[in-house]
């Protein structure tokens, strides 16, 4: 699957009556239309090639 096009991570520390909570989330965006890797899949038969496609641009710190 190719990287998404945003990638957020969010944390928030809440304080309450019951005490304190922390949580930590990960969120993968794609944006519509992004489908369309499906039909490149379709026509390309050598997995090292759909390999190299995806990672093109891909150089960033994201985990996506």
């Amino acid at each position: 699957m190719p990287i998404c096009t945003y990638s957020l991570k969010l944390g928030y520390t809440c304080n309450s009556f019951f005490g304190e909570h922390q949580q930590n989330q990960e969120i993968e965006y794609y944006a519509k239309g992004y489908t369309s890797w499906l039909g490149m899949l379709a026509v390309m038969n050598d997995p090292l090639d759909v390999f190299n496609t995806f990672r093109k641009g891909s150089n960033k710190e994201s985990s996506c």
